[in-house]
């Protein structure tokens, strides 16, 4: 139980929770399984004398502890971080990511014609669904060897289990097409993080390719030909000849047209039926069972399309990677200006040069984003953009730069990375400090918006004031501030939990400045500024991660001496 919970925590390291919860679930009932399902066994150590209730759930108690502190590193941050960020549902409109998704904005899921998929992928030209689907297909052979692991060993419980698995799961699926679906949403914590109904197609594909390694068993035991159904020849038998009239029919009279793909999903299946008659006859040696891997690895890599065609790619004008390498006399002239600062634009428009060339802007999509960048994310100003990103065909005059693909227009109102200001009103909540922000005639470069009091001493007219960075890093940024005054420094960075910040080597208090950003009060004269972030969401989740690997290794170790 450890080890596997081991394993569910490199699950929830990945980073993609809606896998997590599919097997969390996959987990959960299966010891809801073995309570009403399970035999009376008569080993003799104590653990078996236990009530089948109380195995269980020690198991899955065992299994999720183990599992949660595993993944612990990566589930704190993620549950801080939900607490401060909005979620986009792909329509105008976000909510706090920690707030359930109401059912209506949840993905539509499969089609009902799905079933069809799962013996030919291009049913209906692939179409299954809308937004994020997952093709339940999983190859002819597979399909058929998990239904003869279905029907020579029924008998098996976890052959039971593992079949209402893969039922229940490609029933939910289908999104709200489904009662499963609507049921499962309405009494299972948290599955709605599980956004896309159709990716629980992954739980279908584990189901189904167990009971394949079943029906494998029982393909290639000795006793196969003698049990082989009747019933069961007569309806492969019946399907290989709808699927050869459906092949024939149409090439006889030109119509309906049909698909190519489907052509040679229907070729696959009299394959498939070929080599079923052939191993079933008693061919079972390793002649046989060469032609059964080649078959299955063959069917599966013929639709696997996640490469596309670079021609077919080109021709519809969205090759992505040639727009990010487009950008690169725009980075170049970016980089030869001095900074720091961002660039600004739309997220539909520019490509990724934050992370592919290390300029830093404001330009970016995902399902997610921190609250206070939200609603600051159309003040340019006091978020350091000073240069503006489009693309060449933008009709606006004054760029001050432009090549073929991209203009750069520079904004002269934005405010530097840092600045200080000697007067500060209070506004209580993010939302009251936005509308101060926005009110008319309000100046950011002079009077902050702070989150609570701040005594600040008045400008010196005519004395330098300044601020210089000297480090700027992910998690570190160091500042020289000089100021003829005690002032309050705002600096132009999302205010977030795990930041601390020291004056002259002196621990400092961080307000909320601007609605969003941070601000440190600082004295007059020359001051050393350090913002460093050291979360404890970060370094208490990998103490517990790493207490949960060494902890289960510990135990392993001592169980085997024993």
């Amino acid at each position: 139980s450890a080890i596997a919970g081991l394993m569910l925590g490199l699950s929830i390291l990945a980073g993609g929770m809606h896998v997590v919860i599919m097997q969390a679930l996959a987990i959960v009932a299966a010891g809801a399984y073995q309570i009403f399902s399970s035999r009376s066994l008569e080993e003799s150590l104590p653990w078996y004398r236990r009530p089948s209730w109380q195995r269980a759930a020690v198991v899955v108690a065992v299994l999720g502890t183990v599992g949660f502190a595993a993944g612990a590193v990566q589930l704190f941050p993620s549950m801080e971080y939900s607490a401060h960020a909005f979620r986009f549902l792909g329509k105008p409109g976000a909510l706090p990511a920690s707030e359930k998704i109401p059912y209506q904005d949840l993905s539509d899921g499969l089609w009902p014609n799905s079933f069809a998929a799962m013996l030919i992928p291009q049913a209906f030209n692939g179409n299954i669904g809308n937004s994020e689907v997952i093709n339940p297909y999983l190859g002819v052979f597979p399909l058929l060897l998990a239904v003869l692991g279905i029907w020579r060993n029924w008998a098996h419980r976890w052959v039971r289990y593992l079949t209402g698995l893969a039922l229940a799961a490609f029933l939910y699926s289908l999104g709200s097409f489904s009662l499963v679906h609507g049921v499962l949403y309405a009494v299972v914590p948290w599955i709605w993080m599980a956004r896309e109904a159709g990716r629980m197609v992954y739980l279908v594909d584990f189901a189904v390719s167990i009971l394949a390694a079943f029906g494998v068993d029982s393909l290639f035991s000795s006793g196969f030909r003698l049990l082989n159904s009747i019933t069961l020849n007569r309806i492969l038998a019946g399907i290989v000849i709808v699927c050869a009239a459906g092949l024939f029919v149409p090439a006889l009279y030109g119509r309906p047209e049909v698909n190519l793909w489907v052509d040679f999903s229907l070729m696959l299946i009299f394959l498939s039926y070929g080599l079923y008659q052939y191993v079933a006859r008693g061919n079972t040696g390793g002649a046989a069972r060469v032609l059964v891997a080649a078959l299955v690895l063959f069917d599966l890599s013929a639709f696997d399309w996640t490469a596309r065609n670079l021609l077919a790619v080109s021709r519809t004008g969205v090759n992505h990677l040639d727009r990010l390498l487009s950008t690169r006399g725009a980075v170049t002239f970016l980089r030869s200006q001095p900074g720091p600062f961002r660039v600004g634009g739309a997220v539909e428009q520019v490509p990724n040069i934050a992370d592919n060339f290390d300029i830093a802007t404001t330009i970016g999509g995902g399902v997610t984003l921190p609250i206070e960048f939200f609603k600051l994310r159309d003040h340019g100003d006091i978020l350091n953009v000073r240069y503006r990103m489009v693309p060449a065909s933008t009709p606006q005059p004054g760029e001050v730069y432009r090549d073929d693909f991209w203009k750069i227009y520079e904004n002269p109102g934005a405010l530097p990375r840092a600045w200080v200001v000697h007067e500060a009103v209070v506004a209580p909540s993010p939302e009251t400090g936005q509308e101060k922000l926005e009110s008319p005639g309000f100046d950011p470069g002079r009077v902050a918006v702070v989150d609570s009091p701040v005594a600040l001493d008045p400008s010196v007219n005519g004395a330098p004031e300044g601020v210089a960075f000297s480090t700027i890093e992910p998690q570190r940024l160091e500042l020289n501030v000089v100021t003829p005054s005690k002032g309050l420094l705002v600096v132009s960075e999302m205010f977030y939990p795990g930041w601390y910040a020291t004056v002259n080597s002196q621990p400092a208090h961080i307000y909320r400045a601007d609605a969003g950003l941070r601000g440190i009060v600082v004295p007059r004269g020359e001051t050393r500024v350090t913002l460093e972030y050291t979360p404890w969401s970060v370094y208490g989740g990998g103490a517990l991660t790493l207490l949960a690997f060494l902890g289960t290794g510990m135990a392993l170790r001592r169980a085997r001496r024993s």
